[in-house]
C-alpha cells in the first residue's frame, strides 16, 4: 500500500515537471512570437504573454495587427491549458504530499496526550527497526511510540500508524512529550553509547518505575547503562560474535535457538523450572536424558546454590537445581509435567 502511494507521487512529481518545462515553452514561443508579429520589445512580449496566460487583461498591450491577433488565437488558449492543468497537478502533489502528515501530526498530538503503558524506541538504523519489528510481532497491541531525529528512516520503516517524533530523544523536554511519565518500557537503541546514558538518566529521574533497555556498543558500557539505570543491557557486536562462534563448536543449539527466533514460529522464553527430591532427573545429566529431542525445549544454563553453570548438559542434576529452559509455554509445560 504504501510503495503504491509513493509510486503514485513518482509520477505526479512527473507530470509537474513535464509541465512546467511545457509552460516555460510556450512562454519562450508566446515571446518571440509577439516581437515577431507586433514589434513589441523584450519586455512587453513578455509582460502580453503572462498576463494573456494568466487571464488578467489589463488592456495596456494587446495585438493589432491581424497576423498577432491569429497567433494569439493559437499560443494563449494553449498556455492556458498547460498552465491551468499543471497549477492543478502542482496542487494536487502537494496535498497528497503534505496533507497526510499533518493530519497524522494532528492524530499524534491527541494521541500523545491519552498514552499510558506504552512502549518508547529511540533510535534508528537495522538494531532500532529490529527492536521495533520485535515489538509489533510478539505484542501487536502494544502502543508504540519512536522517536528519531532521521525523519526518512521513520517514514521508510515504520507502519503508518506508529506514532512518532521527529526529534532529538536526549532531551529530556523530547520525552516527556513522548509521555514518559507513563511509559512502561523505553529502548535505548542509539548509535551513540553516550546518547544511551543520557536518555537512561534522563528517563529514570523522569519515571523510576519505567523499565529501560539499553544498547551498548562499546566494551565497559554495559556497566555505565546499568548504573544510570537500565534493567537490561545488550552488546549486539558482542552477541553476534558469540554467535557466530557458536554456529561452527555447537552447531545444533545454535540452530535450535535460531529456529525458535524465526519469524513466524511460536512465542518461546526462558523459563525456570525446579528439580524436586521426588523427580527421577536427579541424578541423571540432561545428556542422558536428551530433553531436546523429547521436549524440545533447549537447556541454557542450571542455577545451583545462587551460581549458574553454564554447561548444562555435563554432570548429573541436583535436587533443588534450577533449570533454565528456552522453548514454548506449550513445550516447558510438558517437561514439567514429566519431571
Amino acid at each position: 500500500m504504501k510503495g503504491r502511494s509513493i509510486a503514485k507521487i513518482s509520477v505526479r512529481y512527473r507530470r509537474i515537471v513535464i509541465m512546467g518545462v511545457l509552460i516555460v515553452l510556450l512562454v519562450l514561443i508566446g515571446v518571440v512570437g509577439f516581437m515577431h508579429f507586433e514589434n513589441l520589445g523584450l519586455f512587453d512580449a513578455l509582460w502580453l504573454m503572462i498576463v494573456s496566460i494568466l487571464t488578467i487583461g489589463y488592456g495596456d498591450i494587446y495585438p493589432r495587427t491581424e497576423s498577432g491577433r491569429l497567433f494569439t488565437l493559437f499560443v494563449v488558449p494553449a498556455g492556458i491549458t498547460v498552465f491551468s492543468y499543471g497549477f492543478g497537478t502542482a496542487a494536487s502533489y502537494f496535498l497528497e504530499k503534505h496533507f497526510p502528515e499533518k493530519v497524522r501530526e494532528n492524530r499524534m498530538e491527541k494521541e500523545l496526550k491519552k498514552l499510558n503503558d506504552h512502549i518508547i524506541i529511540c533510535g534508528s538504523g537495522n538494531f532500532a527497526k529490529q527492536v521495533y519489528d520485535e515489538i509489533r510481532a510478539s505484542q501487536p497491541d502494544a502502543a508504540i511510540i519512536f522517536i528519531s531525529e532521521d525523519h526518512q528512516f521513520m517514514e521508510d520503516y515504520l507502519e503508518t500508524d506508529t506514532l512518532r517524533i521527529v526529534d532529538n530523544p536526549t532531551e529530556q523536554r523530547v520525552l516527556e512529550r513522548a509521555g514518559a511519565l507513563h511509559a512502561r518500557a523505553l529502548f535505548a537503541a542509539m548509535q551513540d553509547d553516550a546518547d544511551n546514558v543520557f536518555i537512561t538518566l534522563t528517563v529514570k529521574n523522569l519515571n523510576e518505575d519505567i523499565d529501560v533497555a539499553a544498547r551498548a556498543n562499546q566494551e565497559g558500557s554495559e556497566t555505565i547503562l546499568e548504573k544510570a539505570g537500565a534493567k537490561h543491557v545488550v552488546n549486539p557486536y558482542a552477541i553476534g560474535g558469540r554467535e557466530l562462534a557458536m554456529s561452527i563448536l555447537e552447531p545444533y543449539d545454535m540452530s535450535r535457538i535460531r529456529q525458535l527466533r524465526s519469524p513466524g514460529q511460536a512465542e518461546f522464553s526462558i523459563s525456570e523450572v525446579k528439580i524436586v527430591a521426588e523427580s527421577h532427573f536427579v541424578g541423571h545429566s540432561l545428556h542422558e536424558l536428551d530433553i531436546q529431542e523429547r521436549f524440545g525445549v533447549l537447556p541454557v544454563g542450571i542455577l545451583r546454590n545462587g551460581e549458574l553453570i553454564g554447561e548444562p548438559s555435563s554432570g548429573p542434576l541436583h535436587e533443588e537445581d534450577v533449570l533454565l529452559l528456552l522453548g514454548t509455554p506449550e513445550q516447558i509445560d510438558a517437561f514439567e509435567r514429566e519431571k
